[in-house]
């Protein structure tokens, strides 16, 4: 990851740090490449690993019985897909869960960490739902 922020420096040097990140794609596996070079210069141990989920809470949405039932079959209610405007303020893909008998609505971070270093070198993003065990 170093190295490519280095070259987008050396490519455009008036860009601010936000832009450089934005420019990374993220989905072609930079955090891999990053995790590979840590494990090269040894700072991840694979002592052990401490494996964590914590939920981050999202807007509640207030939608009627009928709607739900439409959202949790991962559709659109008629009433939200009339009015697009309505249909960006709605997050028809976080659901709620129930933890310690106190309910939460979002989603939720996975995330592995090294237990030596403290690097992360896995996460997932999932719905609140999802059971700890069953994030990848």
């Amino acid at each position: 990851m170093f190295d490519i922020l280095s070259h987008l420096d050396t490519a455009s040097q008036r860009k601010s740090s936000l832009d450089r990140l934005a420019a990374i794609d993220w989905d072609a596996g930079v955090f891999e490449l990053f995790n590979a070079k840590l494990r090269e210069l040894r700072l991840i141990a694979n002592c052990g690993k401490i494996i964590d989920a914590s939920f981050v809470e999202a807007p509640k949405q207030r939608n009627g019985r009928h709607e739900n039932e439409h959202i949790k079959r991962g559709e659109v209610p008629e009433r939200i897909a009339k009015k697009p405007r309505r249909q960006c303020q709605k997050d028809l893909v976080a659901r709620w869960t129930k933890k310690n008998n106190q309910s939460y609505y979002g989603y939720k971070n996975h995330v592995k960490v090294d237990a030596a270093s403290k690097f992360i070198e896995t996460f997932t993003v999932t719905d609140a739902a999802v059971h700890d065990s069953a994030a990848r």
